[in-house]
């Protein structure tokens, strides 16, 4: 029996979803499992129907009708729950049922609890074997010794695309120009054709250019080292179905701004998180200067309950056990 994973392009890609295939891969190849990866996920002639595959939902709508004739065991990945009321794409059709098909026969694991119920209102009326199980750190991540008595050193980790919200931090720090801090910024500048280019010039016209730098991405072992000699994460994403970033922040001891969305229910617990409501440009900047133009106030953003770290190896042996529970047997 051969485990596949059909995943979208080269599987070394930085991103949430990609490290999460990447580390439960390598637990299930680590622990005796066959593992292979499919970066074409049209070419399914090489599986067996005693096989597992697992499916990356960037591939669910192109792989969805073949796998239903299929006699394999499926299991959907949904790092996002994709839009079952419309094709992702003019190029990809798919009939009327398929999915509900698919989803019916398949074991479904989302990486966030607001995937999960998201999975369910799309699904009202089918039974779903439907599991939530969330990312994880790895397990050498290291955590900051000591903080710097305000924020000023700012890093926003994010792949560069219009819903991470680049731009609105961008004009919101202009809008700081009078507080000292100087902003990092690292992420994959290919996601979104364009974007960075126009990121980049928009940065070169603001007055306080000289103060941000913006990168493309880091190997994930270098993330842990640029949080520990930062002040503040600052993440207004729009949606994240988890947002890894601020888990990882949070194992880091890194204090984080964020709009309130992946996983926030958990993460607040932290004490680590201020959490805001609202993406409209002036909420943000009083919001943000509540924390950088007053001490006492980055200072009141520590950790103050105990944090539970999960790491990779604790993700990795929940997902070969889920597959032990709820399939093979």
């Amino acid at each position: 029996m051969i485990i596949h994973f059909l995943g979208k392009g080269p599987a070394n890609q930085i991103s949430g979803g990609y490290l999460y295939n990447h580390y439960v891969l390598d637990y299930l190849a680590a622990v005796g499992y066959s593992v292979r990866y499919h970066e074409d996920s049209t070419r399914l002639d090489v599986i067996d129907g005693n096989d597992c595959v697992i499916v990356d939902s960037l591939v669910l709508y192109e792989s969805a009708e073949v796998l239903l004739t299929m006699a394999c065991r499926t299991v959907l990945l949904l790092h996002v729950v994709p839009d079952t009321s419309k094709s992702p794409s003019k190029h990809i059709t798919i009939k009327p049922g398929v999915l509900e098909s698919l989803y019916a026969r398949s074991l479904i694991v989302v990486t966030g609890n607001d995937s999960l119920r998201q999975v369910r209102r799309c699904f009202p009326n089918l039974h779903l074997n439907a599991v939530c199980l969330e990312p994880g750190v790895p397990a050498n991540w290291r955590e900051k010794k000591e903080h710097s008595d305000s924020a000023n050193n700012l890093l926003c980790i994010a792949n560069y695309a219009d819903y991470k919200g680049h731009r609105e931090l961008f004009q919101c720090l202009e809008a700081l120009r009078d507080l000292n801090w100087t902003l990092n910024v690292f992420g994959n500048t290919n996601i979104q054709p364009g974007f960075y280019d126009d990121l980049s010039e928009q940065v070169s016209q603001h007055e306080c250019a000289g103060r941000i730098c913006c990168r493309a991405e880091i190997a994930h072992n270098d993330v842990n080292q640029q949080m520990l000699k930062s002040d503040l994460l600052i993440h207004l994403s729009e949606h994240e179905s988890y947002s890894m970033v601020i888990a990882e922040a949070i194992a880091s001891g890194l204090p984080v701004f964020s709009y309130r969305t992946g996983n926030h229910e958990v993460f607040g617990t932290s004490g680590l998180v201020r959490y805001i409501d609202d993406l409209d440009t002036d909420n943000v900047c009083t919001e943000l200067r509540k924390i950088m133009a007053h001490p006492p106030a980055y200072a009141r953003l520590r950790r103050n309950a105990t944090w539970k770290r999960r790491d990779w190896n604790d993700v990795g042996r929940d997902f070969a056990r889920l597959l032990e529970e709820r399939l093979w047997n």
